[in-house]
C-alpha cells in the first residue's frame, strides 16, 4: 500500500475513532442503565466504518462501491447519534422521517455509484442528503425544553459536521481550478482537505459528546451517594446538604421515626421491615408537597423540610403525616397490627440546620415517651418538651 498524505489523515481517524470507541465503553462499563452511551458506541462506530472504506476506496480496485459504503456509513453514524441524543436528552426525534431519509439518500448514493469521487453532481446530492439530517438534529436539540449550554454547544458541533460534508462540493470545485495539478494530485489534495475539515469536525463533536457522558456519570454517581437505595429519598448525607445550601427563613424541620420498627423486625421479620420502610419512604414522596424536600436519615428515622413555613404549617404537615401513615400503610402488617409513627418539629432558627434536627429529635422523644403516633413540637426554652398532638387530636393542645 502506498501511503499517501490522505490515507496517513484517514488511519489517523480511525485511530482515534477507536480510542473514542474504548471511552463510550468505559463510559458504559461504569454505567450500564446509560444505554444512550450504547447509541454513541453505534454511531462511533458506524463513522469508523466509513473511514475504513474510504481507505479502501485508495487501495482497491472496487473504488466507487466503497465511496458509496463512505456515504452511507457516515449516514448511519448521524443515525446512531440521533438515537443517543433521544436516549440522554429526551428529544423527541422521527424514527421514521430519519430512516425514510436514509432510505432515499442510501439509493440516491448507489445510483451516482457511476460517477468519479469528485463529481460535482454527486458530491452536492449525497452532501444535501447529510446535511438534511444533522440539521434536523440541531433542530431538535435547540427545542430541547430548558435547553443549557450543554443543547446549545453540541448543536453548533453537530451542525460544523454538517457544514464540514457540505463543503466537499465547494473544495472539489477549488481544487479542480488548479490547472497546475495532475487529476491523481487534484484527487489527493481533496481527499486530505476535505478529510482534514471532516475529522477536525467529528473530533470535536466527538469530545463534546464523551465530555458530556463523563458529566452525566458523574452525576449519576453523586446523585446514587446523595440517594438512599431503600426508598428513592435523600439519604442523611443529601439531605443535610440539600437543605443548608437552600434554606432560608422562615422554615421547619419535621422527624419522624415508625414505631416499635424493632418489634416489626423481630416479628415479622426482616423483609417485612423493609417492605415497612420502603412504603414510608413512597408515602413521604407522595404526599409532602414541593418544595418541600423528604429524606432518610438512616434506619426507620425520617425528616422532612419545609421552606417558608412556619411551625404550625410544620405541625399541620406532620399530622397529616402521621394520619397518612396509620391508615394508609394498614396493609403492610398482619390483621390487628398497625404501622405508626411519632413526630417531632422544630423551627430553623439562627442556630441553622443540626440544631433544628437536634430540637426535632428532643421533640420525636417526647412523643415517644407521651404514647407515640402522635406530633410534638420543639420548645427550645423548655429543653426541647413543648406540647404534642396525639392520636385524633387535630390541633396542639395536650401537653407533654
Amino acid at each position: 500500500m502506498d501511503f499517501n498524505d490522505t490515507s496517513i489523515a484517514t488511519l489517523f481517524g480511525i485511530v482515534f475513532g477507536l480510542i473514542f470507541v474504548g471511552l463510550f465503553l468505559g463510559g458504559y462499563a461504569l454505567d450500564r442503565k446509560a444505554r444512550y452511551v450504547l447509541w454513541y458506541l453505534a454511531g462511533a462506530l458506524a463513522l469508523i466504518a466509513s473511514g475504513l472504506s474510504y481507505l479502501l476506496s485508495m487501495v482497491t480496485p472496487h473504488t466507487k462501491v466503497f465511496i458509496a459504503l463512505v456515504e452511507i456509513g457516515q449516514s448511519l453514524g448521524l443515525i446512531g447519534l440521533a438515537y443517543g441524543f433521544v436516549s440522554a436528552f429526551s428529544i423527541r426525534v422521527s424514527a421514521s422521517f430519519l430512516w425514510t431519509v436514509f432510505v432515499a439518500g442510501a439509493g440516491l448514493t448507489i445510483a451516482f455509484s457511476g460517477h468519479t469521487e469528485m463529481s460535482t453532481a454527486r458530491l452536492v446530492t449525497v452532501s444535501a442528503w447529510h446535511a438534511i439530517v444533522a440539521t434536523y438534529l440541531v433542530i431538535q436539540l435547540l427545542r430541547v425544553p430548558h435547553a443549557t449550554f450543554k443543547h446549545h454547544f453540541i448543536a453548533a458541533l453537530v451542525a460544523l459536521t454538517g457544514l464540514a460534508i457540505m463543503a466537499r462540493p465547494l473544495v472539489a470545485v477549488l481544487v479542480r481550478m488548479d490547472a497546475s495539478l495532475s487529476p491523481a494530485e487534484q484527487l489527493e489534495t481533496y481527499g486530505l482537505v476535505v478529510s482534514t475539515i471532516y475529522l477536525t469536525a467529528v473530533f470535536g463533536l466527538a469530545a463534546a459528546i464523551f465530555f458530556h457522558v463523563m458529566s452525566e456519570l458523574v452525576t449519576a454517581y453523586r446523585n446514587a451517594s446523595l440517594t438512599d437505595s431503600m426508598t428513592g429519598l435523600l439519604n442523611r448525607r443529601g439531605f443535610v446538604e440539600t437543605v443548608e445550601r437552600i434554606t432560608t427563613p422562615p422554615a421547619a424541620i419535621i422527624m419522624l421515626d415508625i414505631d416499635r420498627f424493632k418489634s416489626i423486625n423481630d416479628r415479622f421479620g426482616h423483609e417485612v421491615g423493609d417492605r415497612v420502610i420502603t412504603a414510608v419512604g413512597t408515602l413521604l414522596d407522595r404526599n409532602v408537597p414541593a418544595p418541600h424536600l423528604a429524606g432518610r436519615l438512616g434506619g426507620e428515622e425520617f425528616a422532612v423540610a419545609l421552606w417558608r413555613s412556619e411551625a404550625s404549617t410544620a405541625v399541620a404537615l406532620a399530622q397529616s403525616l402521621r394520619v397518612a401513615i396509620e391508615y394508609e400503610l394498614a396493609d403492610q402488617l398482619p390483621v390487628e397490627h398497625t404501622v405508626t409513627a411519632s413526630f417531632g418539629v422544630a423551627p430553623i432558627g439562627a442556630g441553622g440546620l443540626r440544631t433544628a434536627l437536634l430540637q426535632a429529635d428532643q421533640a420525636l422523644y417526647q412523643a415517644k415517651q407521651n404514647g407515640r403516633n402522635r406530633v410534638c413540637l420543639a420548645d427550645p426554652k423548655n429543653a426541647g418538651q413543648g406540647p404534642c398532638i396525639a392520636s385524633g387530636k387535630s390541633s396542639i393542645g395536650v401537653s407533654g
